[in-house]
């Protein structure tokens, strides 16, 4: 084989693959195109067992389930102790409340300072309180054309009725 034929030989081979390279950088391009320009879908039902949203540390802030038969969502602060939590329990009893923010550890810090709940009676309970546990909580019930609004002392316990 002399040289003029094998320069012919590799002059083909540097041919075919450089439309074998224009060949796989064109589909590439388009794949990427389609890719990119290709309509957002959003489904109409997203079903998962819990939702959670959480800081860029990986903290959960937020939190959307299910637990012991109550439906609920649940807001946490920047340390991750309760904030807010509103839910419904098996009854349909449901409860809004707003917490202090400390460690539910430590039950004599962490309290909640405003609650609405109903009870499975259909009385409808509203609850003001301080971070020492003191204040006000306004009863309303169906049965009644009344409400009630009593005073709480520090242990919880009801001093003052009104009417």
């Amino acid at each position: 084989m002399t040289d003029q034929q094998r320069i012919e030989i590799l002059e083909t081979q540097v041919r075919r693959l450089r439309w074998v390279f224009i060949g796989v950088v064109l589909f590439a391009s388009i794949a990427i195109a389609l890719i990119v320009t290709r309509p957002k879908v959003m489904p109409d039902v997203i079903k998962a067992g819990a939702f959670e949203v959480v800081d860029a540390s990986g903290r959960v802030v937020a939190k959307m389930g299910h637990h012991l038969n109550n439906g609920g969502i649940w807001i946490f602060n920047d340390q991750g102790n309760s904030a807010a939590f509103l839910t419904i329990d098996e009854f349909g009893a449901g409860s809004l409340s707003l917490y202090n923010g400390k460690d539910p550890r430590k039950p004599t810090d962490h309290k909640v300072l405003f609650a609405l709940s109903s009870d499975n009676a259909q009385q409808a309970i509203m609850r003001i309180l301080s971070d020492q546990g003191h204040g006000l909580k306004l009863l309303g019930d169906s049965d009644s054309t009344v409400g009630r609004i009593e005073t709480i002392n520090d242990q919880g316990e009801t001093i003052d009725t009104w009417p």
